[in-house]
């Protein structure tokens, strides 16, 4: 044995290097280990994708449900101001509004309250109080008064309205004007109160719709209607609002995105990714448990091929189960065979020494010819010279 090779317990020798030379399992490793990154930042894209996907589906829900819930109320302000345009043209309103008998008109205003539903009150204010001094009504908020007073000046019905936002007694209001029988002069106002149960409630603060709440337009500034004492409306500007037809109000709407660093989506991403590489580790391993037993088959050939070629037999021709295989066999097998024809006429003539060989050559003999694949040495001439005497 030459020095720097190993002997194993087949016999066979094989080199130093050859011990730490890669194999199939280095190669599965290097596989999964490559793809992990990869499927890490598919996952991660995946997961931005995801999120970006679901906080639309969650602005267009909270956006189709505040649309909902501004068309109802909506409606619900469209029959009330339907309504004062109905009693704008009754007679006996107009009669008791000329008169101004406040007799009279605390019957009116009972027997208008019964006609709409929640009505906290109504009150009749007759035009020639506005005139005089000191006879604006007592029981109306500044709020109120300057509702008449639009309603009066504008001559139409005023949009609902809130009023005493954020003090004991909020509640909805709306005013419209009675005019004559020409629809020229303006006879007095009637203003409603009602009670702010009137407004739809609100789903707010989801786990994915955020916050939603009702605020009010008045000129330049905004105020939020605080319906519900545990919550409180955030300071930053909401992230869309739909406006309530008939009315002053709006329907807010602050979105809480779901983030990319929750952790419940990092578990899912987390447990997908380690459950796709997991079903690629194993897929991979059947794939090579099969090349492994394909090349065990295919070296079990070559080495058949070998021992033919060793017991001077003929050469068997193979077929391989690996395409890559199918060309060292057919490079290997003119040689076997030739190597096969020398060993028969060796074994065939008289040993009468051993054969002259060339200087430097490696000494070949039936037992100590080197078959390892690629390092065929010389083989023996066809008529060797007789041993010298």
């Amino acid at each position: 044995m030459s020095q720097g090779r190993l002997l194993k317990a087949n016999g066979a020798e094989v080199g130093p290097g050859a011990k730490g030379a890669p194999g199939l399992h280095q190669f599965w490793l290097s596989s999964v280990f490559a793809l992990a990154p990869l499927m890490l930042v598919a996952y991660l894209i995946g997961l931005y994708i995801w999120v970006e996907r679901e906080n639309e589906f969650a602005a267009m829900q909270a956006r189709n449900y505040s649309e909902l819930v501004a068309q109802e109320l909506g409606k619900h302000a469209a029959r009330v101001q339907d309504q004062l345009r109905a009693w704008a043209r009754d007679p006996a309103l107009r009669q008791a509004l000329r008169q101004g008998d406040a007799q009279a008109l605390a019957t009116e205003e009972q027997r208008l309250a019964g006609r709409i539903p929640l009505a906290m009150r109504v009150r009749l204010v007759p035009l020639r109080r506005h005139g005089e001094a000191n006879g604006e009504p007592q029981d109306l908020s500044l709020a109120g008064l300057d509702l008449v007073h639009r309603a009066q000046q504008e001559r139409a019905t005023t949009p609902l309205e809130a009023h005493l936002v954020g003090q004991d007694g909020m509640h909805l209001a709306i005013a419209a004007p009675v005019l004559d029988e020409n629809k020229e002069g303006v006879l007095g106002v009637i203003h409603v109160a009602l009670p702010m149960a009137l407004l739809p409630f609100l789903q707010d603060e989801g786990p994915k719709w955020g916050q939603l709440q009702f605020q009010q337009e008045v000129e330049i500034e905004v105020a939020t209607l605080d319906l519900q004492s545990h919550s409180s409306a955030p300071n930053e500007a909401p992230s869309f609002w739909v406006n309530v037809p008939g009315t002053s109000l709006r329907v807010a709407a602050w979105m809480t995105p779901e983030s990319l660093l929750a952790p419940k989506s990092l578990l899912i991403a987390l447990g997908g990714f380690l459950l796709t590489m997991s079903l690629i580790a194993f897929v991979l391993r059947l794939l090579l448990n099969r090349l492994e037993r394909a090349l065990a088959a295919d070296f079990a050939s070559l080495r058949a091929m070998i021992e033919d070629a060793a017991n001077t037999w003929p050469i068997r021709k193979l077929h391989c189960r690996l395409a890559e295989t199918q060309p060292l066999v057919e490079a290997i097998r003119p040689l076997l065979i030739g190597l096969a024809a020398v060993r028969r006429r060796t074994q065939g003539e008289p040993h009468a020494g051993p054969a002259p060989v060339a200087p430097g050559a490696p000494v070949v003999g039936v037992e100590t010819v080197d078959l390892e694949l690629g390092e065929v040495p010389p083989l023996l001439a066809d008529n060797p010279a007789p041993p010298s005497p």
